[in-house]
């Protein structure tokens, strides 16, 4: 899944933007290997079609 900070900031209010933020920040420190592995599999079936 692709996260789009940027998109849900643009929709999110200051009161539930901030625990938001937190959130996407603490599981993107846990996943970060585990989506690096993901994105790189998921360009590799991209670019073998």
């Amino acid at each position: 899944m692709i996260r789009n900070p940027a998109g849900i900031a643009k929709r999110a209010t200051p009161s539930t933007l901030l625990p938001a933020v937190c959130a996407a920040i603490l599981t993107t420190h846990r996943n970060t290997k585990a989506t690096q592995i993901e994105q790189n599999a998921l360009q590799g079936k991209a670019r073998k079609g």
